[in-house]
């Protein structure tokens, strides 16, 4: 049975300053993990003005050894991750804030287990929780992990093999996600450095 995860925080970060340090999140003090990044495709829908980025994300990360029995050598792994910049439209009834909505899914050992994760970054004015703290953004990610072939409708211990592989994938994911949001937290303060003065100002 598939494994399902959700998270959401509120990032006091406007959503222009989050936007200009989306694609600058790796390298990062904290996630030495990733190895590897290639931008393979970018563009630009004229009509809606949503850009479209396509990625490969490279990891380097020791297993244990009984996902390396299981698996052969799983150090280094590849994602494929896809992001769109959606801006904010206006019709006559609503406006629609902007977004980041970024999907990505493993390409190695697909055979094996299935690990896909959402993130969305959509503005909000923070005012309602904090007079005078301006715009934010909230973060929501959701990730499912899944187990496939033998590992899913094989005999008995089969079964309890591929359920655990998907508890010590899901756990795996949970401690990266942790790791990743560090790591933007680290990239926004280097690239905002007067963020938290500015923040602390606007509230006095």
């Amino acid at each position: 049975m598939p494994q399902l995860w959700s998270f959401s925080q509120l990032i006091s970060y406007n959503f222009h300053q989050l936007a200009s340090v989306i694609f600058r999140k790796y390298p990062n003090d904290y996630a030495q993990h990733v190895v590897s990044v290639d931008t393979i495709d970018r563009s630009i829908d004229p009509e809606t003005g949503v850009l479209r980025t396509e990625r490969i994300i490279g990891v380097q990360q020791p297993a244990p050894r009984w996902v390396s029995a299981l698996l052969g050598s799983t150090a280094e792994s590849y994602a494929r991750e896809v992001t769109f910049i959606v801006p904010s439209t206006s019709q006559a009834e609503a406006t629609s804030p902007p977004q980041i909505l970024v999907s990505s899914i493993n390409m190695s050992l697909k055979s094996v287990f299935t690990c896909y994760e959402r993130i969305s970054y959509t503005a909000f004015l923070a005012n309602s929780l904090q007079e005078g703290a301006g715009q934010g953004v909230e973060m929501t990610t959701m990730a499912e992990m899944a187990v496939h072939g033998k590992l899913e409708t094989g005999g008995v211990a089969a079964r309890k093999i591929g359920r655990k592989m998907e508890d010590w994938t899901l756990d795996r994911y949970i401690a990266n996600s942790q790791i990743g949001r560090r790591g933007l937290d680290s990239v926004l303060e280097k690239y905002f450095p007067d963020h938290q003065e500015e923040m602390a100002k606007g509230v006095e």
